[in-house]
């Protein structure tokens, strides 16, 4: 390989590396941001989500209810399912203020259950990722409306 091509080709692995150190960095930032964020009423009523965003995320809690935990999950498959819900009811979430930051901090750890469960092994890992699921639904039930 000529001494032009291998430049190339490490600045072009230095710059990959960089990039998704960063993304790493930021994203981890913005989490950081949102665990400092208490779950809580708005004045003692629930958070208002728009209809749009709600429709997509009650058809992922439809789902998740509707797991017979007893029977074979395919974990994996709903999990994908679930995370193209999550990622509709995002696009088009457009609250602001406080109420975004307290559903973004119900959010993270939604998401995260659902990637866990997207890369689970093993059936008894995907019962109890289904099972913080139901309780992350009755959470989200908790504090929005």
């Amino acid at each position: 390989m000529r001494t032009s091509m291998k430049i190339k080709m490490i600045c072009a692995l230095g710059l990959i590396l960089v990039s998704s150190y960063s993304y790493g960095q930021e994203e981890t930032a913005q989490e950081s941001v949102y665990d400092e964020v208490e779950l809580v009423l708005d004045n003692g009523n629930k958070w208002k989500v728009n209809e749009y965003m709600k429709e997509y995320l009650m058809e992922a809690f439809k789902i998740i209810d509707d797991v017979d935990l007893t029977v074979n999950i395919k974990g994996k498959r709903i999990a994908k399912k679930l995370l193209k819900l999550k990622d509709k009811s995002v696009e088009f979430c457009i609250m602001e203020g406080e109420g975004h930051h307290v559903l973004h901090r119900w959010l993270v750890p939604y998401v995260k259950l659902l990637n866990s469960l997207k890369l689970a092994e093993y059936v008894d890992d995907e019962i109890l990722y289904f099972e913080e699921l139901i309780r992350a639904v009755k959470e989200f039930n908790t504090y929005f409306v």
